[in-house]
């Protein structure tokens, strides 16, 4: 099941007792600032587990440093720019180390490095629980917006944590197949600690 930024932002609302949008350019959605609001909560959950639909891995081409670029070349041989879809660098495949420096650079001593990151994702693909994490979110950064009441507040971020918790769970048996192996052998050489 997939979503679509006007209904994740509608559910919100709906949550909140406020009729749902037709659009992002609804009156409503402009007035309350919803799109920008969105965008920030959507990229902060995304960043915010290495979530399986939102892992990508990308082949770096080495990058020629420009004018004004920091040069971290006594420290590492090789600098890559990042992909302009990267919210978050997760590691290097050959588990090389690496250094980011604030202009979305990738410096390391491996010549060919993959990277594994975090992808600016569209909502299509987005399981449930993830979308149901994110309308928790939403719903705490509009609440003070469309209510004008604060008295709900902490419910409704105690809900949205345990939204985020139960997604993040959700997600973590998504791992890839020779994880679950380890897991496995890890069961059958201390069955003891599963009883």
């Amino acid at each position: 099941m997939s979503a679509t930024r006007t209904e994740i932002i509608s559910e919100a609302l709906v949550r909140l007792g406020e009729a749902p949008i037709s659009s992002e350019s609804d009156r409503r959605a402009t007035l309350l600032g919803v799109t920008p609001l969105y965008d920030r909560i959507k990229a902060s959950l995304l960043v915010a587990h290495n979530w399986h639909f939102a892992r990508w891995t990308a082949d770096l081409d080495q990058y020629v440093l420009q004018t004004g670029d920091p040069d971290f070349s006594d420290r590492y041989a090789y600098v890559f720019k990042l992909p302009n879809d990267c919210l978050s660098v997760r590691f290097l495949t050959d588990r090389d180390e690496y250094f980011i420096s604030g202009n979305r650079l990738l410096w390391t001593d491996n010549p060919t490095p993959t990277l594994v990151y975090t992808k600016e994702v569209d909502e299509s693909l987005f399981p449930v629980w993830f979308v149901e994490a994110l309308v928790h979110k939403l719903v705490v950064a509009l609440v003070l917006a469309v209510t004008g009441d604060n008295s709900r507040l902490q419910v409704l971020e105690q809900q949205a944590d345990m939204a985020v918790m139960r997604a993040m769970a959700k997600d973590d048996v998504q791992e890839f197949p020779e994880e679950m192996d380890l897991m496995r052998v890890y069961r059958e050489d201390f069955p003891s600690r599963f009883e």
